[in-house]
């Protein structure tokens, strides 16, 4: 199976209720920029930040 990089990120986006585009919006990013970001694993730091940054969305009902 292959490993999917910075699952923790779209495990968080998708449990708010939240598409990527939606989440890389919310951050300040476009969406393209913000999906290549993803795309490799980040580092500790830049994780911690982003993930930081999505607990403040609100979740959908």
């Amino acid at each position: 199976m292959k490993h999917t990089a910075n699952q923790e990120i779209r495990h968080l986006i998708k449990s708010k209720g939240y598409s990527q585009w939606e989440a890389g919006e919310f951050l300040g990013f476009g969406e393209s920029v913000f999906s290549r970001m993803l795309r490799k694993e980040l580092n500790s730091a830049q994780k911690e930040d982003l993930m930081s940054k999505l607990q403040k969305l609100e979740e959908r009902q």
